[in-house]
């Protein structure tokens, strides 16, 4: 596994992105989208984009701010475009869920909507929308945060990643001693898009 870390800080704060990926499952989209804040009275958002290639080890990165996510994930993804390439493989979207009751730790679907255009401007026309919550199940976090019209716009496939079938991964434990992990198989084999806020 080889982690990719990005700080940025920001009023005296600092906000850790990580990712893990096995070099062989080859490049992915990471979409950090920031929690509103205050910037001269203004609301703001803070939308950070990686495009991540491992096979050559390299990150490029867009860092963009403005008034509401419908505007700064096309504008962030659009500073990556020319480093998207997507494989011959399924894409698998992936938000996060937290709960499946407050928004708050979840991602917001306007931020998964924008990314699906983007991604369907390249060329992708069939999605997996997959997440695993710690608390409730997929089916109730799709529900509560008003995922289920984007199956109106998009060939959209649900996935409850919790209840998928699984294939051993290796990582490594606190004294970094190889340990295997479960990981969804569907997660495994497809091309990975994860949107997320910050944390």
């Amino acid at each position: 596994l080889t982690p990719s870390c990005i700080w940025e800080s920001r009023t005296g704060a600092q906000v850790h992105y990580s990712a893990s990926r096995r070099w062989e499952q080859g490049p992915a989209i990471y979409v950090a989208d920031a929690l509103p804040f205050h910037e001269a009275g203004r609301r703001t958002y803070l939308l950070t984009v990686m495009e991540t290639n491992m096979a050559e080890g390299k990150i490029k990165v867009s860092l963009v701010s403005g008034q509401d996510r419908t505007s700064t994930v096309p504008e962030a993804l659009n500073l990556i475009s020319d480093q998207v390439q997507i494989p011959d493989k399924p894409v698998l979207i992936k938000p996060n869920f937290v709960s499946v009751n407050n928004q708050l730790c979840a991602t917001p679907v306007d931020a998964v909507r924008s990314t699906l255009s983007f991604l369907k401007g390249k060329g992708v026309e069939k999605f997996t929308v997959a997440v695993g919550p710690a608390i409730g199940t997929a089916d109730e976090g799709f529900d509560n945060y008003g995922y289920r019209p984007l199956a109106d716009e998009f060939n959209v496939t649900w996935l409850d990643l919790n209840s998928d079938d699984t294939v051993k991964v290796p990582a490594f434990d606190d004294k970094l001693n190889v340990q295997y992990l479960n990981m969804s198989r569907t997660r495994s084999e497809s091309y990975v898009v994860s949107v997320t806020r910050t944390k």
